[in-house]
């Protein structure tokens, strides 16, 4: 089975966390990457190489080969089989488990009690993401550099993908 359309709907999710929006108007498409917001302008300038508005195999096969570490990551935790592919079924527990991830985040983040993520509460969220990004970074430079090499990287989005769920 081809794994391009949940890995990279999966890679949208996990490795650009940064913006959550009020409402989805699209249920089943990546909260965040939705059609008209920033995220979704910024993924089609990059990876939309014919222009045509949609992310083709291609495309999206590009997306996969940017977090290969992502990728491996989707694929190790929701593949049960061990074929290295994701199955259906395995899909639709790929597709549960980023949805009640996001329903988390908002309600981690929805301090009125609304079920929506007002501007200030994004702002907010926003806030502190920043603040946990910077102390990952002081933890993970070992080598001082202000910079964090691979290594580095792998250890640091690890802990930040811990921090997000």
């Amino acid at each position: 089975m081809k794994n391009t359309p949940i890995i990279a709907s999966a890679i949208v999710s996990m490795a650009i966390t940064s913006t959550l929006p009020a409402q989805n108007p699209n249920p089943g498409r990546p909260h965040h990457a939705r059609p008209g917001s920033a995220l979704h302008a910024r993924l089609m300038e990059k990876f939309d190489t014919d222009g045509d508005g949609k992310l083709s195999e291609a495309e999206m096969a590009a997306i996969k080969a940017q977090f290969p570490d992502i990728v491996a990551e989707i694929i190790a935790r929701f593949d049960t089989d061990g074929d290295s592919q994701l199955s259906d079924a395995e899909k639709a527990a790929a597709k549960e488990q980023m949805k009640a991830r996001l329903e988390g985040m908002i309600a981690k983040h929805d301090t009125d009690g609304d079920g929506k993520i007002s501007d200030a509460e994004r702002a907010a969220a926003m806030e502190q993401m920043k603040l946990r990004f910077k102390e990952i970074i002081a933890k993970y430079d070992t080598d001082g550099d202000g910079k964090l090499n691979e290594q580095e990287r792998k250890a640091a989005r690890a802990e930040f993908q811990k921090w997000l769920r």
